[in-house]
């Protein structure tokens, strides 16, 4: 597997603060979202669609067609999937105005059998847990598009102070990185 210093986001990242750009001056110039330049130098490949990545490369250099540049979506017969579990690395923990809140990592998984979590082994949900709704899950979006229903909960932390959020979420944010990095 590559390493994180010559993976596509790095690449991108590196060339981005090369070029004295800031994400939000690229964002603007390839006709995105900073928050997409954002999530993508991150890691999370499918926050940029393939047009998109395409514009940030020839806009910092790069040939496109020389890049590995992730495939169209997956074809019929997936659906999206995340883990359900609040301390799985797979989620991405943040607080917004003193409340507890996750970034899921959403796969696509075949719609027939059933996906497990390669962080935690948890089966992945596929639906909104609101049982009244009960919608597919939807890719890019950690809650869901029908009824504002969060996709990942904490039970344990919703009652502990803001403080106690915050400590926690970055304690988790600490361990999904050193994951993430003895993973490459």
């Amino acid at each position: 597997m590559a390493s994180a210093e010559s993976s596509l986001p790095h690449l991108l990242r590196k060339l981005r603060i090369e070029a004295g750009l800031t994400q939000s001056e690229l964002a603007r110039q390839a006709g995105c979202s900073q928050s997409a330049v954002s999530m993508f130098e991150a890691g999370r490949r499918d926050a940029l669609s393939r047009e998109k990545l395409a514009s940030i490369a020839e806009r910092l250099g790069l040939d496109p067609s020389r890049l590995e540049i992730p495939g169209p979506e997956p074809a019929a017969g997936s659906v999206a999937g995340f883990c359900p579990v609040d301390e799985c690395p797979s989620n991405v923990p943040f607080v917004v105005r003193g409340r507890l809140c996750f970034n899921p990592t959403i796969r696509r998984v075949r719609a027939e059998g059933r996906a497990f979590c390669p962080f935690c082994g948890e089966l992945l949900e596929t639906r909104c847990s609101n049982p009244e709704c009960n919608a597919p899950a939807h890719r890019g979006s950690s809650v869901c598009p029908e009824c504002g229903t969060a996709y990942v909960h904490s039970i344990r932390m919703r009652e502990a102070p803001a403080e106690a959020q915050e400590r926690w979420a970055a304690n988790q944010r600490a361990l999904r990185r050193e994951l993430l990095s003895v993973s490459k």
